[in-house]
């Protein structure tokens, strides 16, 4: 096995464990950058881990972009509700990844630090400060709403993409191509990995609670488009 596959089977392996599920791992075709094709790929998993792997190394051979999603889930739809839990926690950096993670990471929520431990595994997604990093749990979580929660706690808390927690959200692995522009590296790189290091879930339970500025009951995914709503509407 190349080193490349071998560390994908690593990073493989942290997010998703010996869990059965099927596992998700979309691409993307930007042939047409304005007009992107997206092609959906479930894996059945462990099952097809080999699979995965070699699909993963061919397919962005091909010049296509590869995503994956932490989660697992139940059936091959790539829905919420189909969603059967996650080993890890997760965070999107953009641009602001600490160069040096310390034993915690200390950040001040009102008069009161509030600490972030180490995260499991650190993927450089482009340019320097650009991460995806991940918490490894220490056990399976099937409550969606918990992880959805600490998710979105730990991006509020450290300026993440705060659009990024969602439970059947894709992100890039490690040693995949890269199209975005000024990137540091054509291949996603794994700055860190510690397969060991598995994080109890109650560790994040100091984190505050994102505050929440829309309803749940708003289907926030389906909004219509700005041109609808200024064409719809007289503006003074």
């Amino acid at each position: 096995m190349s080193e490349v596959a071998q560390e994908l089977s690593e990073f493989f392996d942290t997010l998703w464990g010996d869990q059965e599920g099927y596992v998700y791992l979309p691409n993307k075709d930007i042939k047409n950058p304005e007009d992107p094709v997206w092609t959906k790929i479930f894996f059945k998993w462990p099952e097809q881990k080999d699979n995965v792997i070699k699909y993963s190394l061919v397919t962005s051979a091909k010049g296509l972009e590869v995503f994956c999603a932490p989660a697992i889930f139940k059936e091959t739809r790539a829905t919420k509700d189909a969603v059967k839990g996650s080993y890890v926690l997760w965070a999107d950096f953009d641009g602001n990844a600490p160069a040096e993670w310390p034993a915690t990471l200390a950040t001040l929520t009102q008069d009161s630090p509030t600490h972030v431990p180490p995260p499991t595994m650190r993927v450089q997604s482009s340019k320097e400060g650009n991460e995806h990093v991940y918490w490894r749990l220490e056990s399976f979580c099937e409550n969606i709403g918990q992880i959805e929660d600490r998710n979105r706690a730990i991006a509020y808390i450290l300026r993440t993409d705060v659009s990024g927690w969602d439970c059947n959200q894709i992100l890039r692995p490690q040693g995949q191509s890269i199209t975005k522009e000024n990137y540091l590296s054509p291949y996603a790189i794994l700055n860190a990995i510690n397969p060991e290091a598995t994080i109890s879930l109650d560790s994040f339970k100091a984190i505050p609670a994102a505050i929440q500025l829309v309803d749940s009951s708003v289907d926030v995914e389906n909004l219509p488009g700005i041109e609808r709503i200024i064409a719809k509407y007289p503006w003074g």
